[in-house]
C-alpha cells in the first residue's frame, strides 16, 4: 500500500515544477494564471495579485468555470507545495495541458507570496518571514 510520501513523490514526478523565481517568469507569459489552492483563511492573509482562488477541496468542481480554457498556462501554488503538487496532477487529469507546480509554495520555508503583487518573492524567508517585510520592500504583512 502506498504511503503519503509515495503519493507525493509520484505527483511531483508527473508534473512540471518551478521555484518561485522561475514561477515569476512563467507568470509573465500572456494569459498565464496563478492558481491559489490554499484554504480561504490562508488566501485572505495575502495572495499573489490577480490569483484565481480555488481551495484544493473544491478544485474539480470549480476550475472549469474559473479557468475554462484548458490550454491556459497555470502556475498552481499553496503554502508549502504539497496541495499544489496534488492539484497539478488533478488539473492534468482534467485535461489542462500547461500546468506548473510552484515548489515550496508561498510560505514553504524559503519563500513567501508578495502581497499585492502578481509575482512571488524569491528572497530567503529567514529574514523575510520574521520581519514581515517583503523581499521587494514594497509590502509588509503581519509577521508570524
Amino acid at each position: 500500500m502506498a504511503s503519503f510520501r509515495d503519493l507525493l513523490d509520484a505527483a511531483r514526478s508527473r508534473t512540471a515544477s518551478a521555484l518561485p523565481s522561475e514561477a515569476a517568469e512563467l507568470l509573465r507569459r500572456p494569459g498565464a494564471v496563478a492558481l491559489d489552492v490554499r484554504e480561504a483563511d490562508e488566501y485572505e492573509q495575502g495572495a499573489l495579485k490577480d490569483a484565481v482562488h480555488i481551495p484544493r477541496g473544491y478544485l474539480e468542481m470549480q476550475v472549469g468555470a474559473k479557468i475554462p480554457d484548458r490550454s491556459t498556462p497555470i502556475v498552481v501554488y499553496c503554502a508549502g507545495g504539497v496541495r499544489s503538487a496534488f492539484a497539478a496532477v488533478t488539473l492534468a487529469q482534467l485535461g489542462y495541458t500547461d500546468v506548473t507546480n510552484m515548489e515550496a509554495g508561498s510560505t514553504g520555508g524559503r519563500t513567501r507570496a508578495c502581497p499585492g503583487r502578481r509575482l512571488p518573492c524569491s528572497a530567503p524567508t529567514s529574514a523575510t518571514v520574521t520581519t514581515g517585510t517583503c523581499c521587494c520592500r514594497r509590502s509588509t504583512w503581519p509577521a508570524r
